[in-house]
């Protein structure tokens, strides 16, 4: 089966390894598609996420239908859609390091239930699952964003989805900066009441007006962009990080309040799964707003030329 991979830094090229055989509590997966994660795949690719070695299988966020079943399976049956097949499992099976492998005709899934409702969705919106899963289970293991004031910086996947998923959740203003105002006009779409371009200056324009906010979620990985979302929290407010930060963080305590919360957002995407997948089948926009690309798997390389140009919000590779 074919399988993109990199076989060292920044190339990339699809490989052929065996079909995988089901174990007896798996099932063997036809991957329907599998979408671009702008920051994981492409830190994989050029060595800069803690990656496996090299030669390293690529794709975490993939949307395939089962089609054989181990003899100990239970919840799964043929025709089902799962999410996050894998290629090889994670590790190194002596030829090449697995990040995962979801673009891969074929993967691997442990038995569990599938999410119900994904088999009905067209496969552009089933392949946002995984993604804003990630997100919304980051603010629901929040006790209640309701009558709270947030402030998101960043208008890439992630922020535009913690914007959406903010007011969702009851927040009572949403405010959002970032660099590119086609962006934030998103975001105002997708619920945010005030915007401020320009990225930092815009956050710093923000802090000469005396906005406090409940909580800054950091969606950009950019030192300046962190540290000038500190001054904007409320005394006791939660300054929350996500995704990986293109250097180590380093706090200004003379810009910092004197009371203040400072986590590591960790997506527990299962717990957010059947909440997404309803907006998803309610909401018709949504998956317009996120999914902005779809390619064939032949075009990989390309798509990834793309993402890196900023052109993406998110886009599905798809095996035709």
């Amino acid at each position: 089966m074919k399988v993109f991979a990199a076989m060292e830094a920044g190339k990339t090229c699809f490989v052929d390894i065996p079909v995988p055989e089901p174990k007896a509590d798996e099932a063997l997966v036809r991957i329907e598609g599998c979408v671009i994660c702008n920051t994981t795949d492409w830190m994989v690719i050029h060595s800069h996420f803690g990656a496996p070695d090299f030669p390293v299988l690529v794709g975490h966020e993939s949307i395939g239908r089962v089609v054989k079943t181990g003899s100990q399976v239970k919840h799964l049956k043929i025709g089902d859609r799962v999410t996050r097949a894998n290629a090889i499992p994670t590790g190194f099976n002596g030829e090449y390091y697995s990040a995962w492998g979801g673009f891969s005709e074929y993967g691997i899934v442990k038995d569990k239930p599938p999410v119900k409702g994904l088999g009905d969705l067209p496969l552009e919106k089933a392949g946002l699952l995984i993604p804003l899963s990630e997100t919304a289970s980051c603010l629901m293991q929040f006790e209640s964003l309701k009558d709270k004031d947030v402030l998101v910086t960043g208008t890439g996947a992630a922020g535009l989805s913690l914007v959406y998923f903010a007011k969702k959740f009851g927040a009572r203003n949403v405010l959002c900066s970032g660099r590119r105002m086609e962006r934030l006009e998103l975001a105002k779409r997708l619920g945010a009441d005030q915007v401020y371009p320009d990225g930092g200056n815009g956050i710093r324009k923000a802090a000469a007006e005396v906005i406090e906010v409940d909580f800054v979620f950091e969606a950009t990985g950019k030192y300046d962009v962190f540290q000038d979302g500190i001054p904007l929290l409320k005394s006791g407010g939660t300054l929350a990080i996500y995704g990986t930060p293109e250097k180590p963080y380093i706090i200004n305590a003379e810009k910092s309040p004197a009371n203040y919360k400072r986590m590591q957002l960790t997506p527990k995407e299962e717990m957010a799964y059947e909440v997404v997948c309803e907006l998803l089948m309610k909401e018709s926009g949504l998956s317009d707003i996120f999914m902005t690309h779809r390619w064939g798997f032949d075009k990989l390389q390309d798509a990834f030329e793309q993402v890196r140009n900023g052109e993406v919000i998110k886009g599905i590779a798809v095996m035709e």
